[in-house]
């Protein structure tokens, strides 16, 4: 099913709410639950510790970027468990992100959430990682990504540590669906949004799945009604930089949108992302936070349930 948002459409049905404003749209994630399920992707033109800072206030979850490295991520980590509910962190494969753990277990910092982020998660280098943070913080929620095949989705859930206790809790699913990614173009390589969401969701027997990038623009409109569709095929959560990235507060507007794996955030070597200027959509982050939160209760009302997991699914047509 090689399909995308733009692809379908969902099909409404008879509603039960009294008022939309009833829906609810709640989601837990490991031991927290949060307002939405909906997360702003961890890139470095979107999160600054002051915009976690706003998602942590209204109980939204974060994921802070690794792009500064891995003293940006320790300094960042340390203000969050002075000034932050909860601390959610992106680290890389490489050595030094296996000493930046240990380290931030040295010295107390409690981290509450791991997102190991690489381009492409099919691969052993992921496990050295991961089995640093399960033995440090066996009670860290952690998530991987990136990929889009259940082979995929097959190999994270059979990483165990020594005493089989599963290494992964949610997989990021997404490959060159970003607006500001080139892999596809550069590469050849890539994913649908439907249609790997779908393959990993029937895949998955343990893990949450986790939809990264991929939502429509037509215009000036990012389509926030993805994120149902996203649900409605399997995903837990939605992750996405283009919900946030014409705000009036976002780094993206002063200074373009751009990928990780852009020359903005990596330099030269590598690239598979380019800068894209946006335009304002005249919203601050906390007001289009608003907005996604009143969609998504409008989501849950058009397709007769009442919360918004119960959209799973949810019938739909092919408008390709």
């Amino acid at each position: 099913m090689h399909l995308n948002f733009e692809d379908i459409v969902l099909v409404p049905q008879g509603g039960i709410l009294d008022s939309r404003k009833d829906a609810n749209i709640s989601a837990t994630l490991g031991n927290w639950e949060f307002a939405v399920p909906v997360v702003a992707a961890n890139m470095q033109s979107i999160i600054t510790a002051e915009v976690c800072k706003q998602f942590d206030n209204n109980n939204w979850f974060y994921v802070y970027h690794r792009i500064g490295g891995t003293a940006e991520v320790i300094t960042f980590t340390e203000h969050a468990n002075k000034e932050f509910n909860k601390v959610s962190i992106s680290v890389g494969v490489k050595d030094e992100w296996i000493e930046a753990v240990k380290y931030l277990h040295s010295i107390n910092q409690k981290v509450d959430y791991f997102t190991v982020d690489i381009a492409h998660s099919h691969s052993l280098s992921v496990i050295p990682i991961l089995q640093c943070i399960k033995k440090l913080y066996p009670n860290s929620y952690t998530i991987c990504g990136n990929g889009c095949t259940k082979e995929w989705v097959e190999f994270l859930e059979s990483l165990t540590d020594e005493n089989k206790v599963r290494l992964v809790d949610c997989v990021k699913v997404g490959i060159g669906v970003s607006k500001s990614c080139r892999t596809r173009e550069y590469t050849g390589f890539g994913s649908s949004t439907i249609g790997s969401l779908k393959e990993c969701n029937d895949a998955a027997r343990h893990s949450d799945i986790m939809s990264d990038g991929g939502i429509t623009i037509n215009g000036d409109t990012v389509c926030i009604g993805d994120i149902a569709k996203a649900i409605a095929f399997g995903a837990d959560w939605v992750m996405s930089g283009a919900l946030f990235s014409r705000c009036i507060d976002s780094p993206a507007v002063l200074h373009g949108y751009y990928g990780n794996a852009s020359r903005q955030a990596k330099g030269n070597d590598h690239v598979e992302g380019e800068l894209v200027k946006v335009q304002t959509n005249g919203l601050t982050i906390k007001e289009m936070m608003k907005l996604i939160e009143d969609s998504l209760r409008s989501s849950v009302s058009y397709g007769g349930k009442e919360h918004i997991y119960e959209l799973y699914g949810a019938k739909y047509e092919v408008i390709k």
